[in-house]
């Protein structure tokens, strides 16, 4: 994809150097974001990235707005990993598998890393999205409500990682309470969570769901 920008009018031809140069970077970032990897340039159609010619009077009114331009599509995927955080935490509250199918990446894992025995190992691991279902289907079995509380999430990366705290107030599938406190870290890919860790008290865990002591 190839970018053409256009300077009318310079105050100077330091201003306009300087718009070049953050006109040339922002091209780059176009074609980054919008070639597949291995694609030439000439495969790619033409544009034009044309500005209001109030903004392309001065060369430093240019700068500013490229600099916001690119600050905005940060911020623009910051807010779409956010409310894809909260989408994921919504299937699970709704129980809703398909939903949470459409928002995993085929190769995408899953791990717990809290372990029942205390040690550094992983207390579960699931790999690819049939084992991620495999889970999420248990839990929906084993849980009679489920529902996140005091949910707060940040985003890092540009959009690319997600974290979450929050409060679990649960009940299992015959009534009793489930109350554990919860953090997630989720990568993702083309809009789709590709790596997740569950961090949850697993003394909480077994305190709940521990076999009945038999008389």
């Amino acid at each position: 994809m190839s970018v053409t920008v256009t300077f009318s009018n310079p105050r100077s031809s330091n201003s306009a150097s300087a718009a070049s140069m953050i006109a040339s970077r922002a091209s780059r970032c176009l074609r980054s974001r919008s070639e597949p990897p291995g694609a030439s340039r000439r495969s790619m159609p033409p544009s034009v990235l044309s500005f209001p010619p109030a903004l392309s009077d001065t060369g430093s009114h240019m700068i500013s707005s490229i600099g916001g331009w690119l600050m905005e599509t940060r911020l623009d995927g910051v807010a779409a990993t956010e409310h894809r955080t909260r989408a994921l935490l919504g299937a699970f509250e709704r129980k809703d598998l398909a939903e949470v199918s459409a928002l995993l990446a085929d190769d995408s894992t899953l791990t717990l890393p809290m372990s029942f025995s205390g040690r550094t190992e992983d207390a579960a691991r699931f790999t690819g999205r049939e084992e991620v279902l495999g889970y999420a289907r248990d839990a929906f079995t084993i849980m009679g409500r489920i529902r996140f509380a005091n949910v707060r999430i940040s985003v890092a990366d540009g959009g690319r990682t997600s974290f979450v705290r929050a409060d679990g107030d649960f009940t299992t599938a015959d009534g009793r309470p489930y109350r554990n406190v919860y953090v997630y870290s989720f990568e993702w890919r083309d809009g789709r969570m590709v790596d997740g860790a569950e961090y949850g008290n697993p003394i909480t865990f077994s305190t709940t769901f521990a076999p009945p002591e038999s008389g």
